[in-house]
C-alpha cells in the first residue's frame, strides 16, 4: 500500500504517492550521486523554497542501507500552488556534519506539464567552491544555477533513473522509487 503524504508549503507542495493527471503542473526531482555512500557522504541535506517561502522545506536524511536511512537516487514530486512559482533547490552531501559537495538549481514550473529535474552530487564537484551566485555543474564548472523550465525534459514515469554514469558499485542505488523521502 502506497503512503500518501502532502506538505503545503506556502506556495509549494511536496507530494508523495499522489495520483498524477495528464494536466498536472509538477516537477519530479531526482537526487543522485556517484560518491560512495556512506563512506564519501553519509547525510543528505535538502532545502527547497520559493520566492515567497525561501525555506519551505529543510530536511536532512541519513544515507545508508540501515533502518531509517535512504539510498540515492531518490525522487520527490514538487507541486506548486501557483504555476508561476520560482523554485529553488539546494542539495548538499555531508560527511560527519560537514558539506562535501553541493548543487543548487533555480527553475520554475511549466503550467500543465510534468517536468523532470535531475540534481546530481558528483565526485568531480567535491571541494569545488563556487561564488554565491553559482553552482558546480555536471561538467564540474561553476555556472549560474538557473535552468529554463522549457529545457527540462518531460517526466516519463516508466523510465528508471536518468543519471548518466550512475555507479551502483560506488554506493549508489539503481532502485529509484518515486516519492519516497
Amino acid at each position: 500500500m502506497k503512503r500518501s503524504l502532502a506538505f503545503l508549503l506556502g506556495v509549494l507542495a511536496v507530494t508523495a504517492g499522489c495520483q498524477k493527471t495528464e494536466s498536472s503542473t509538477e516537477i519530479v526531482l531526482e537526487i543522485s550521486t556517484n560518491i560512495p555512500v556512506p563512506a564519501g557522504i553519509n547525510t543528505l541535506s535538502l532545502k527547497i523554497g520559493s520566492q515567497g517561502n525561501p525555506q519551505a522545506l529543510s530536511k536532512t536524511y541519513p544515507l545508508g542501507t540501515g533502518a531509517g536511512q535512504i539510498m540515492l537516487p531518490r525522487r520527490m514530486t514538487l507541486v506548486p500552488t501557483d504555476a508561476n512559482t520560482v523554485l529553488s533547490v539546494l542539495v548538499e552531501g555531508l560527511l560527519g556534519g560537514k558539506t562535501v559537495v553541493s548543487r543548487q538549481v533555480i527553475t520554475s514550473f511549466a503550467k500543465g506539464q510534468s517536468k523532470f529535474l535531475s540534481v546530481e552530487l558528483l565526485q568531480k564537484c567535491v571541494g569545488q567552491v563556487c561564488p554565491n551566485t553559482q553552482t558546480c555543474t555536471p561538467s564540474a564548472f561553476c555556472a549560474d544555477p538557473r535552468i529554463d523550465p522549457a529545457t527540462l525534459p518531460t517526466f516519463d514515469p516508466s523510465q528508471g533513473p536518468k543519471t548518466p554514469g550512475l555507479d551502483p558499485d560506488a554506493g549508489a542505488s539503481t532502485d529509484a522509487p518515486l516519492d519516497r523521502f
